[in-house]
């Protein structure tokens, strides 16, 4: 079961000592007479890893030793590899490095602490509609799936306590005629609200196109201008695998997350640069874009087959 973290492989230079699992509910407390007894689960089960391990001071020096201290010392979030197959194990997960220490004297060994939330797919983000291309904000290679935001360069930010997530990714049309592309996201079961925004330009940056099921109702349209100046509208709302959104389109038969967010954005012009725009460009056929998901909880329905 290889563990990888920033293309650190932890169990073969990390000298793991313990993988727990962590279960949490939240629960309902209920009164009685001269007495308090908690009686309802209000949410399923959520889970968590805990991985303990240490490095041994043969390797200090080591650019292994040294990439875990750095980012030990970072403290920052990170995507976690684990190469596990059976349907129980986490697809993609983050990591919250929760800390590290020098167990000797001699400085010489490392102990580390981290902690694992899963993340089941959520944010794979796909688009069918012909000549539209997904990129990263590395800009190097366009995409028609992001099978992950983790694995590309998204600015990928997540918060399990607060139950949201969010990425930027650009969005392209490569084509010779204006098009109206239809995106989709997968996402846990429950949603609270989606938010989009787009980036209008250096000055004003993050602007919002739409905040469905908080200032605006799911399935509604909203319109905004970019920098070109061009008009768009997006219609967003929540379905599952297969499940039709009116305004927009059907969901696809991927596997994986059941729970489906779609939108579409009207009016994305036609290339007129042969498919070289700079990345710097956010109005007419390119657009960056922000996505936030804010969900009940992290329960996820799989699905494995294509069928």
């Amino acid at each position: 079961m290889p563990i990888s973290l920033s293309d650190l492989d932890l169990l073969a230079n990390g000298n793991v000592t313990a993988i727990n699992p962590t279960f949490s509910q939240t629960v309902q407390r209920s009164k009685i007479i001269n007495a308090e007894t908690i009686t309802t689960v209000m949410e399923p089960t959520e889970r968590s890893w805990s991985i303990v391990g240490f490095f041994r001071d043969s390797i200090e020096g080591n650019a292994d030793y040294d990439t875990l201290n750095e980012l030990l010392t970072r403290g920052d979030v990170y995507p976690f590899a684990n190469s596990r197959n059976d349907y129980d194990a986490p697809r993609f997960a983050f990591v919250k490095l929760a800390g590290a220490g020098y167990g000797f004297p001699s400085g010489h060994l490392l102990n580390y602490s981290l902690q694992c939330f899963e993340v089941p797919a959520w944010g794979r983000t796909s688009c069918d509609t012909d000549n539209v291309s997904l990129l990263d904000k590395i800009y190097r290679k366009a995409y028609r799936e992001l099978l992950s935001p983790l694995w590309h360069k998204c600015d990928w930010a997540m918060d399990p306590y607060t139950r949201y997530f969010q990425y930027d990714f650009y969005v392209r049309n490569d084509g010779d005629a204006d098009l109206d592309p239809v995106f989709e996201i997968q996402v846990p079961d429950s949603l609270t609200s989606a938010q989009l925004l787009y980036y209008k330009d250096d000055t004003d940056k993050w602007q919002e196109i739409g905040y469905w099921g908080d200032t605006d109702s799911w399935g509604d349209t909203e319109e905004f201008t970019d920098a070109g100046p061009v008009t768009h509208e997006v219609t967003l709302n929540a379905t599952i695998r297969d499940g039709a959104v009116t305004g927009v389109g059907t969901a696809s038969l991927r596997f994986g997350c059941e729970a489906r967010l779609m939108f579409n954005i009207t009016n994305l012009k036609l290339d007129d640069t042969g498919g070289v725009d700079a990345k710097t460009k956010y109005d007419s056929d390119q657009l960056l874009l922000r996505l936030k998901i804010v969900y009940e909880s992290d329960v996820t329905t799989w699905i494995d087959s294509l069928v």
